[in-house]
């Protein structure tokens, strides 16, 4: 898992917002990137689809994010990225 910052985040990704309801209302993501709003109990179900596209992992200061990451790769995502120090670098 590569960590990046966010001004190299490829152009057809997908941010992955990962923290919990309470969290994404506190502090919303605001960028031209697709969002996708799963949350990390979501993830441990094992449950979502995901994309093709690269993914790029985001929560609220980085610290979660490597967790997150762990389990898109084991459900199969190719291209998962961490976004470093999470919401507040956007």
């Amino acid at each position: 898992m590569q960590r990046i910052s966010p001004l190299e985040i490829p152009t057809d990704a997908i941010l992955v917002d990962i923290r919990d309801e309470l969290e994404r209302n506190a502090k919303p993501i605001v960028s031209s990137f697709e969002v996708l709003e799963i949350s990390l109990s979501e993830l441990e179900d094992g449950s979502p689809a995901l994309p093709l596209c690269p993914l790029v992992v985001v929560c609220n200061n980085g610290r979660q994010s490597e967790y997150g990451a762990a389990l898109l790769e084991a459900l199969g995502a190719s291209q998962v990225l961490i976004l470093e120090g999470g919401v507040k670098a956007l």
